[in-house]
């Protein structure tokens, strides 16, 4: 049985490394997220996952776990033999066979997802799974231990306090897969957390994102027309009314993130295999159900201009209306650290920037 990712991963540090993110720590707070997330998701914090033609977003339980075990797919925890030998490029003549498959959750909330693939996704003998569960807000800390101890998984999943632009502790190359499930769109520095990810995955081991992108708002308009009657002279207004999500949401990196940018960007910084699949008609039942019930509480914010103080009320109603005119999308990205004799990376971020 392979070890964990370093000899010290699992105890916390003192001092983590944080990247300052005020704004996040105050959407998180805020009474508005914290009902929202309780009441709606069971805070959870990710959208759900319907078979296309579904109308019906009930049981929103059930489409929450539906995401997660898209997630697992795309980490390959169903066929082990994938992750722990991909292409036989991470196995030597001379190396023991590795039987731990090492998962880094990358911004973990209240850790429901990694106890969802702990109880789900069991690995046949001898394989096991090893999740290490990062958060840098506090509360969610909390809150992820005390689920990891009731769901009896303290030996399966690890919590600790970490920026994932910052994986201190953890070695070169230990990690079979690194997963943020909504929450790469935090970000304050994509190259060095993307740099990160490379860092510690090992050759062959695969990094997914499950995010949002959207088109150029200055080239593009998405589809024409809808039911708003949305056209190129309202872009403006689409622009203005995402910029104030974007900041009061902490999303510093959704407005980057217009289509093709993730795909670019994992290529451009060495990983190969990328691949983006459109999931937005599989959360449009969570979509629609989140704009009726925001549409009205909507109404007052907009009249009494109360949008940086509702940013969730504002999403709600926001998302679905460009989802309806083809401006926004909802994306699993998939990418593999290339493996020995692999010609499809170049060593990752050392020396590059984004175009």
């Amino acid at each position: 049985m392979s070890s964990s990712p370093s000899n010290h991963d699992h105890d916390p540090k003192p001092h983590p490394l944080i990247n300052p993110n005020p704004s996040l720590h105050r959407y998180y707070t805020s009474l508005e997220a914290k009902l929202g997330y309780w009441l709606l998701l069971g805070n959870t914090r990710h959208f759900g996952y319907y078979p296309k033609g579904t109308t019906s977003p009930f049981p929103i339980s059930k489409a929450l776990r539906a995401m997660e075990d898209h997630l697992a797919a795309s980490l390959l925890l169903n066929t082990p033999n994938k992750v722990l030998s991909p292409n036989n490029t991470n196995v030597t003549p001379s190396s023991p066979p590795r039987t731990t498959i090492q998962i880094l959750d990358a911004g973990c909330g209240h850790a429901h997802v990694s106890i969802h693939l702990a109880l789900t996704h069991i690995q046949p003998p001898p394989t096991t799974l090893h999740i290490l569960a990062i958060d840098i807000l506090e509360p969610h800390l909390r809150a992820a231990r005390a689920n990891i101890l009731t769901a009896g998984l303290s030996q399966t999943i690890s919590v600790r306090k970490m920026d994932y632009h910052h994986l201190d502790g953890i070695s070169d190359g230990s990690l079979d897969g690194v997963f943020t499930m909504e929450t790469f769109v935090h970000a304050t520095d994509l190259e060095k957390a993307l740099g990160e990810f490379y860092r510690v995955l090992r050759p062959g081991g695969r990094v997914v994102m499950y995010e949002y992108d959207h088109v150029d708002f200055n080239t593009e308009t998405g589809t024409s027309g809808g039911p708003w009657g949305w056209k190129r002279n309202r872009m403006e207004e689409v622009k203005r009314k995402a910029a104030v999500i974007n900041k009061y949401g902490s999303l510093p990196a959704n407005g980057i993130f217009e289509r093709g940018f993730l795909q670019r960007m994992l290529e451009e910084g060495g990983f190969e295999e990328v691949a983006v699949r459109d999931l937005t008609e599989n959360i449009a039942p969570m979509l629609l159900f989140f704009y009726v019930l925001a549409y009205v509480p909507y109404l007052f914010v907009r009249l009494f201009g109360l949008e940086r103080r509702f940013v969730s009320t504002m999403a709600g109603v926001e998302a679905y209306r460009a989802y309806r005119v083809g401006i926004w999308r909802y994306v699993a990205v998939t990418a593999r650290k290339p493996g020995v004799g692999s010609t499809g990376g170049d060593g990752g971020w050392e020396g590059k920037k984004m175009r």
